[in-house]
């Protein structure tokens, strides 16, 4: 009789085990490995019965067999590799004929070692490997339940114990310094698996140090930055060159300062910007905006693409230089793109400046009243309470010192209101000293902060590039 023997490696099966068949006139004539995941429906031709390895196969395999096995309405034996244990099924099943005597019990040729059924086979790491990067947090037992409820998967008891294994293997791969094309999607695939199930809150600012550290320690490597920005972060700020309230509240006051313009002002705004768009560094024409922008990049470009919307990157660096005469950092249109499509606007055109309503004019004065007024304050101008305290307490010390003077005294009164006068001009002068200073200090910090911001985005962007070359050297 000629079977099909389900189970086991090709080397054992062809080898000791069909010896052993031959010897009770019994031939192997196919074969199905213990590595098929996707048995065939079909026992194949020239088969007159089914012998399945029960300890060396799966039992996808094993059903599959004994589907087939009815199907053709052929004999079936479920049997161990022992063969002096299997003889007797043989037998039973009507594949090995009645009169073939048992083997001998303790037949040396029982002990020869059979390789256990394969930790790894191809098919089913990659079954594991799909499951792992769809919930890599999930703990071993329930990846490998989620395997087995596969078509044609393993059994339980196969699948748990090499989960772990595959696990290893995995973040292995992953933390090399030159990891592979798969071993790189298969990272990228696992981490936005897992971010799509803890979907960042991308707005409150802890939580891209949250997300790096608990990616970090789940799959034991930094995620690829594209997957983060897939989840919903910036570039610039995943580089720490800008925060997102950074931002917001640079292109904010932008937003007002274009809602301060006149109409005249707006419209001649944005036609300077137009005209750079068109022309590019053939342009010379000044820009008529009246503030100065120096040390405000994302201001001055909010302003410019607000009017301009369109506006490319290299156009916005010419505009921000013309404007100021300074050079745009990297990154900066890419953070105001996000900031104009993240918020919208609308013009609002400025109350015009009211007149100033002209004082009061005290009415006309007429004898020694006018005299003194005109004394105290000048020919046609409005009194003031404070000027006439000032000058009585002005002649009450004059008139003090004197009476003292004349009786032999001296001046101390005088003197002390003189200095208090002059106290009070060397105070305002020192006031107005270090309010200039003070803006001086706040344009010298703005300037080196935003050229701080470009040398560390030159450096980065120097950091990618050496990274890349060094993976494709």
């Amino acid at each position: 009789m000629q079977v099909l023997v389900v189970g086991g490696e090709h080397a054992f099966v062809q080898g000791t085990f069909a010896t052993k068949l031959n010897g009770v006139g019994v031939g192997v004539e196919a074969h199905w490995d213990w590595t098929i995941r996707r048995p065939p429906q079909n026992i194949p031709k020239g088969c007159d019965g089914v012998v399945v390895l029960h300890d060396m196969v799966g039992h996808h395999l094993s059903n599959a067999a004994n589907t087939a096995a009815t199907a053709a309405n052929v004999p079936f034996a479920l049997i161990p590799r022992k063969f002096s244990a299997a003889l007797p099924i043989l037998r039973r099943s009507g594949i090995v004929a009645e009169s073939v005597p048992d083997e001998p019990v303790d037949d040396p040729t029982d002990d020869v070692a059979v390789p256990t059924p394969p930790n790894q086979p191809d098919a089913l790491r990659a079954e594991i490997v799909r499951a792992l990067e769809a919930t890599f947090d999930a703990d071993d037992a329930d990846v490998a339940h989620a395997v087995v409820g596969t078509d044609g998967a393993e059994p339980f008891g196969v699948v748990y114990p090499m989960v772990a294994k595959v696990r290893r293997q995995m973040v292995s791969e992953w933390s090399v310094h030159k990891r592979s094309p798969e071993a790189e999607r298969s990272l990228a695939a696992a981490a936005a698996a897992w971010l799509g199930r803890n979907p960042p809150n991308t707005d409150d600012p802890s939580a891209i140090s949250r997300v790096r550290k608990a990616t970090q320690a789940l799959f034991g490597t930094a995620v690829p930055e594209r997957v983060l920005v897939g989840a919903g972060f910036q570039v610039w700020e995943l580089r720490a060159l800008f925060t997102r309230d950074r931002v917001r509240h640079g292109g904010q006051a932008g937003d007002g300062i274009l809602n301060g313009l006149t109409p005249a002002e707006f419209d001649a705004f944005r036609d300077w910007v137009v005209d750079v768009r068109d022309n590019g560094k053939g342009s010379v024409v000044a820009c008529p905006l009246r503030r100065s922008m120096r040390g405000l990049p994302v201001e001055g470009l909010t302003m410019m693409m607000r009017v301009v919307p369109d506006l490319e990157v290299h156009q916005a660096g010419v505009a921000y230089q013309k404007m100021t005469g300074s050079g745009l950092g990297p990154y900066y249109h890419a953070a105001v793109s996000w900031y104009v499509a993240a918020h919208g606007w609308d013009r609002t055109i400025a109350e015009p400046t009211p007149e100033p309503t002209p004082e009061p004019v005290a009415p006309s004065v007429e004898g020694p009243t006018a005299g003194i007024l005109a004394a105290l304050f000048g020919e046609g101008v409005s009194p003031s309470v404070q000027v006439a305290i000032e000058a009585r307490a002005a002649l009450d010390a004059v008139n003090a010192a004197a009476e003292s003077l004349a009786s032999g005294g001296d001046t101390a009164a005088l003197d002390a209101l003189v200095r208090s006068k002059a106290a009070d001009i060397v105070a305002a002068r020192d006031v107005a000293t270090l309010e200039a200073r003070a803006l001086e200090a706040k344009a010298a910090y703005l300037k080196a902060q935003e050229e701080f911001l470009a040398a560390q985005g030159a450096a980065e962007e120097a950091r990618t590039r050496i990274a890349a070359l060094r993976r494709q050297a």
